[in-house]
């Protein structure tokens, strides 16, 4: 639910009596959008407008789907065709990408800072060698208060899903299954293969000198 300015959501709020009549025993839970369409509006301007979309020939004319928030204003994760087009680059504001595909090119090396890993997304292929590297690109991206990072494979499931796990483990002192967990809530449809996952785990070890995560927990399946 949201409204226009994000009004205090106290016991005596519209907002609260609306939440009270779609929360009955056995639905699903409600959410409202802290700050409001205004908050909303500051952060993502290009994906609203004040035309009236009154088809689906129309809704499919505007709409852009963008990647992943995974650090709000700093860290996306996506998909090669969206890493390819210069409207998502340029509305996000991006100043790197971290490529892990061997199917999409670097087409904005004038104007973006890129890190291409020409990697295949098979269970045989050694990604855990290149974790260091591409975490000090993304930190190094990130350390500036301007720098915002994509990290793209083909479809955003399995390659780039595994650095950005990499990088969120390092540089948060995370176990293999709490940066899957959080990462999993930003973009659902994560999933590393089987190889990337046993490497995942090698890393965990090397990191905390302990196994922290098991590869048959039901989260990673």
């Amino acid at each position: 639910m949201y409204d226009d300015k994000g009004i205090i959501f106290n016991n005596s709020s519209e907002m609260r009596r609306i939440n009270n009549r779609f929360s009955t025993p056995g639905s699903k839970c409600c959410l409202t959008m802290s700050g409001g369409f205004e908050a909303f509006r500051q952060l993502y301007p290009f994906v609203c407008t004040n035309t009236d979309i009154r088809s689906t020939v129309d809704r499919e004319k505007f709409l852009t789907i963008y990647p992943s928030v995974v650090i709000e204003n700093q860290l996306y994760l996506g998909t090669g065709h969206q890493a390819t087009n210069w409207k998502v680059v340029r509305d996000l504001k991006l100043t790197h990408i971290v490529n892990i595909s061997v199917e999409h090119q670097c087409l904005f090396n004038d104007k973006i800072k890129y890190l291409h890993l020409e990697l295949e997304d098979k269970e045989d292929v050694l990604l855990k060698d290149r974790f260091n590297e591409s975490t000090r690109f993304i930190e190094t991206a990130v350390e500036n208060s301007s720098g915002r990072i994509l990290i793209h494979c083909n479809l955003g499931i399995s390659r780039s899903c595994t650095v950005t796990l990499a990088y969120l483990m390092k540089t948060y002192n995370a176990t293999l299954v709490e940066a899957f967990k959080y990462l999993r809530h930003k973009r659902p449809i994560v999933c590393p293969n089987l190889g990337f996952l046993s490497q995942l785990l090698e890393y965990e070890l090397e990191l905390f000198g302990y196994q922290y995560s098991d590869a048959n927990d039901n989260i990673f399946h």
